[in-house]
């Protein structure tokens, strides 16, 4: 009985570290055409392929749709609560960050994720945390730093810039609060469906606004590949996070966010041909070894 919990909580941890792998897939394959498009229409183009891949998977399986019905008006409101915090406020507030402060500044500050949701948890959910979960937190958060802080900065920086990707923070975290608060009971991909159409819906005006013809006519069939695949890693963020923190508490979750750099790191080597210093090495080793201190320590 215990091996099969082992294996449920070990699998629940692989889909926590491959949604942060998403995310890593997403920020290396914008960074190559961040410059080429517009932040709304790229970010709206990103959530319209992530809504055909569902819609898609959805489709085929008609069943699903049936479970609409058992949504009550809670669920549907956490629902869209979701979508407007991980999806809309985080993306348009960290976009709009880095047009005032660099990438590398950027890193630093969301290095602090970890330790945001885990007070998060200790608040909202009533979460005990043992010297285990804050001594793994604080050495999650120390990783990241490490990782981060050993790039090269620009001097570009800008306090406004800085705020602006603090407050980014905000609704990120409250996501992953909102997803343990409630068991919302329907197929994880069609949660993900939806909550991939409510960032469609309330990014389209802005990329309107923000978007002529030419811009479109300008996209190259390279450029449409790579909006794909940050469609398809969108769609299986959602899904892979909400499978993984069911079995896994709110403050062992918000470690989890610390292994984004690491695949971001790993994903970077092997596409972008980057490099990893000795000092990164160590900030690597705290992440693992954040992990490793709280797994052993009870939720």
């Amino acid at each position: 009985m215990s091996s099969r919990i082992n294996k449920t909580i070990l699998l629940s941890y692989l889909f926590l570290f491959l949604s942060q792998a998403m995310v890593s897939v997403n920020i290396v394959a914008s960074k190559s055409i961040i410059d080429k498009i517009p932040v709304f229409l790229l970010l709206e183009m990103r959530f319209i392929f992530a809504t055909f891949f569902l819609l898609v998977t959805v489709a085929t399986k008609p069943k699903m749709l049936k479970s609409l019905k058992e949504l009550s008006q809670t669920d549907w409101i956490l629902l869209f609560l979701q979508g407007v915090t991980a999806g809309f406020l985080f993306n348009v507030f960290l976009y709009t960050g880095l047009h005032y402060t660099s990438a590398s500044v950027a890193s630093v500050i969301a290095s602090t994720l970890p330790a945001l949701i885990a007070l998060l948890s200790y608040f909202v959910l009533k979460e005990k945390l043992s010297k285990n979960k804050y001594l793994s937190i604080f050495f999650a958060v120390l990783g990241v730093v490490v990782i981060n802080a050993a790039k090269p900065f620009d001097n570009s920086n800008n306090l406004f810039g800085d705020f602006i990707i603090l407050i980014a923070l905000l609704p990120e975290a409250t996501y992953y609060i909102l997803v343990k608060l409630r068991t919302i009971k329907i197929p994880i991909t069609l949660q993900s469906c939806i909550l991939n159409c409510i960032n469609m819906a309330l990014l389209l005006p802005l990329a309107i606004a923000t978007t002529d013809k030419s811009t479109l006519q300008a996209i190259q069939l390279k450029e449409w590949g790579v909006i794909a695949i940050i469609g398809m890693a969108s769609a299986l963020f959602f899904s892979f996070w909400s499978k993984g923190c069911k079995n896994v508490s709110g403050a062992n979750c918000a470690l989890m966010t610390a292994t984004m750099p690491i695949s971001t790191i790993i994903i970077a080597m092997i596409f972008l041909g980057e490099s990893l210093m000795w000092v990164q090495w160590l900030g690597v080793t705290c992440i693992i070894g954040a992990i490793i201190i709280s797994t052993r320590s009870r939720s």
